[in-house]
């Protein structure tokens, strides 16, 4: 899709800068969901095993890549040997939780260590048990155990006990194809969607037990129990709440275009007085700069101050009397301010 502007305005990493207006322009189909709030990880396998909503940067195991094509930008690759590894943190042990990503299974069965035929580990976060050993788990699955043919995805938890819950999807697990996989954790129920819509759900009467354990993709991470996965992961996010059917479905949605990882000015007045509203990552700084002339590549900017979003979407009211027009922008991270 083409779009014809105007004289005098120019496009600016993505943002449309016309006449002392500041908008987000995108095609049709092609808008990203803003992150919901509660996002406490997000390793969207853009290059590295890097967090990007926080610092629980992981690293990439036994050859593990973070380069091949994925749904919004590259994924990890798995190849039924390799993992990532995340460094244990408080704010990896939710009380409630979700934890959702695009999957694709390559491999339907894959190298075990003492695990059944069919089952691999997908996301893992082990409680201190070394039985009924998964504090929580994304997985996929073949059961009844050593009688079924059709695989199936799987989300489970497990109290510090060891007492387990766990659903199966209705969904058969095809290979090379893309599934946006969500397991919701509340207070008394888990359940597993499928492309946006619920596929099982249970009751639990146990909060989720965790160990010191790292957090990992594609393996448990234990030499006596393992399976690992073979296949690909991309965009990775880890919520410490029940996420609400329509913001998965919502997630799913947007396909492509994925959750918004940069900031976008989504409305802006004119200045003096311009109200800014700014479409981000909860919790995340972001740098607000003002420029009195057309912006383009030589064009200096001015700090005007930063901010951090207290949701998805915060409004700015720029306070300084201007004579004229003046131009702004938002940038990840914070930026020097007179």
């Amino acid at each position: 899709m083409k779009l014809s502007l105007g004289s005098g305005s120019r496009w600016l990493g993505g943002l449309l800068v016309a006449a002392g207006l500041l908008l987000a322009v995108r095609a049709p189909g092609q808008t990203c969901y803003p992150a919901p709030a509660g996002l406490v990880g997000w390793w969207p396998g853009d290059g590295n095993a890097n967090d990007i909503a926080s610092t629980n940067n992981g690293a990439l195991e036994a050859g593990a890549t973070a380069d091949t094509p994925g749904i919004d930008g590259s994924a990890f690759l798995f190849d039924g040997t390799d993992y990532v590894s995340i460094p244990d943190a408080p704010v990896l042990h939710p009380a409630n939780l979700t934890i959702e990503a695009w999957v694709r299974c390559d491999l339907l069965d894959t190298p075990s260590i003492n695990s059944y035929p069919g089952q691999q580990y997908i996301i893992f976060h082990q409680n201190a048990q070394t039985y009924n050993f998964e504090g929580f788990d994304l997985a996929k699955d073949r059961r009844p155990v050593y009688i079924a043919t059709n695989d199936t995805w799987c989300f489970e938890v497990t109290s510090t006990n060891g007492d387990n819950v766990f659903v199966e999807s209705v969904t058969k697990v095809q290979t090379n194809v893309w599934y946006h996989l969500a397991g919701v954790r509340g207070s008394n129920y888990i359940q597993l969607y499928v492309n946006g819509v619920l596929e099982a759900e249970t009751n639990v009467d146990f909060p989720v037990g965790y160990g010191n354990f790292p957090f990992y993709f594609a393996t448990t991470g234990q030499s006596y129990y393992d399976h690992k996965f073979g296949g690909a992961l991309d965009e990775i996010a880890l919520y410490d709440r029940p996420l609400a059917s329509n913001e998965i479905a919502a997630i799913y949605a947007a396909g492509h275009a994925g959750k918004c990882k940069e900031p976008t000015a989504v409305s802006i007045g004119l200045s003096p007085g311009a109200a800014l509203t700014i479409g981000g990552l909860a919790g995340q700084p972001y740098g607000i700069q003002a420029s009195a002339t057309l912006p383009g590549t030589t064009n200096d900017w001015v700090g005007l101050t930063n901010l951090t979003l207290s949701s998805s979407a915060d409004v700015w009211l720029d306070p300084a009397p201007v004579s004229g027009q003046r131009f702004y922008r938002a940038i990840p991270g914070t930026v020097s301010v007179p």
